[in-house]
């Protein structure tokens, strides 16, 4: 699950190919104004001492007491910390084999109408060390009565920022190879056929394959365990100056869109 939040955001910010007309080569960054995030909401419920995670997949649920406590079943963690810091804000961290995975806060207006979620993760991060994103949300739908201001229903309405090595990536394309790397690590060569091959630096990804769809368009798809995780369509402007990715989240769901421009 927690890579699923990191990622959620991470979905947010998927893995994107780069592909390019004639070809194009070079280094790529997310216009953070220009994200398109997913409309699915986000859906929680503190109430009772008892924090839970309605819209994760899998679904979380555990003591909101500021302690490290088991989480079962979720692959992608074995320890969660919920913390209550004031009426308004909630702070979390997750962790497997002792080693933080990600942290995280939900602060609520004080009217209750909007929200900032703020996530640091540890892994997957190579050499950049933790990054960070920030996002506001907007409230879809109130808890029930009695219950924390982080329950009810959710959607992020903006991305606010993000560490710089985690909007960035590099991309080469070599014949009928393209070669992408990223600033935290991640890494891949894929034949244009679609063949699959490895994803490095990622602990959630194991393959990507590519395929050409048009002269500038593209598809990603990225997987783990045999399953497919990520389908991302890549779409080259005529200019060369632009690139847009849709990005299907097929674990959690979620559909996003973002623009990218040559640096």
């Amino acid at each position: 699950m927690i890579n699923r939040l990191i990622l959620l955001m991470a979905a947010l910010l998927a893995p994107a190919v780069v592909l390019a007309a004639n070809p194009i080569d070079g280094t790529w960054k997310v216009d953070t104004a220009r994200s398109k995030l997913p409309s699915k909401p986000f859906e929680y419920l503190l109430q009772g001492g008892v924090y839970r995670c309605l819209s994760c997949v899998p679904p979380l649920t555990v003591a909101a007491d500021g302690k490290d406590n088991p989480v079962k079943g979720d692959p992608d963690m074995d320890m969660a910390n919920v913390r209550v810091v004031d009426e308004h804000r909630v702070d979390k961290a997750f962790m497997k084999d002792g080693k933080k995975l990600a942290s995280s806060s939900f602060s609520v207006s004080s009217d209750g109408k909007t929200a900032i979620g703020e996530y640091t993760s540890y892994v997957g991060v190579g050499t950049a060390g933790p990054v960070t994103w920030k996002f506001e949300y907007t409230r879809l739908k109130a808890g029930p009565a009695g219950a924390h201001a982080h329950s009810g229903s959710w959607r992020q309405s903006k991305l606010l920022s993000g560490s710089d090595a985690t909007l960035t990536m590099t991309v080469k394309l070599q014949g009928n190879t393209l070669t992408m790397s990223s600033p935290t690590g991640q890494s891949y060569s894929a034949s244009l056929d679609g063949t699959e091959a490895p994803y490095i630096g990622d602990p959630y990804t194991d393959t990507v394959s590519v395929k050409r769809i048009d002269a500038r368009t593209f598809e990603e798809t990225d997987k783990r365990a045999g399953k497919v995780t990520i389908v991302s369509r890549m779409t080259v402007a005529a200019d060369g100056k632009t690139l847009v990715v849709k990005t299907k989240d097929v674990v959690n769901g979620r559909d996003s869109e973002d623009l990218l421009r040559k640096q």
